[in-house]
């Protein structure tokens, strides 16, 4: 059944990034314009097709940990200059850690700031 059941995986990632920011009061546009603004970063740094890839589709997607604690996803959207780091990275690298398609950007996710 499934076997014929096709998701386009950029469509599949801005779908997600849609939702969690559908989700939250305050983030608007924030998951795109992170990616915009790594795109270009990644072009300055002639990064390969894929690497720029990579590095989109982990900026479309790396708050996705902030849903699995929406306390901390307040947080996130409240982020203050002197608060102290969050786990939603480290959620976020959990969650994509657990689809072969999107584990590839698990660790970008983990690391970012």
């Amino acid at each position: 059944m499934y076997s014929s059941f096709y998701i386009n995986q950029s469509d599949f990632i801005d779908a997600l990034s849609i939702a969690l920011e559908l989700s939250s009061v305050g983030i608007v546009a924030h998951h795109r314009r992170t990616a915009v603004i790594s795109a270009h970063i990644g072009l300055q740094l002639n990064l390969s097709h894929k690497d720029l890839e990579t590095l989109v589709n982990a900026a479309m997607m790396h708050d996705i940990g902030a849903a699995a604690n929406w306390q901390e996803k307040h947080f996130v959207t409240h982020l203050e200059e002197d608060d102290e780091v969050f786990h939603h990275a480290e959620n976020g690298y959990h969650i994509l850690m657990q689809s072969e398609k999107l584990a590839p950007i698990a660790t970008p996710v983990r690391y970012h700031p």
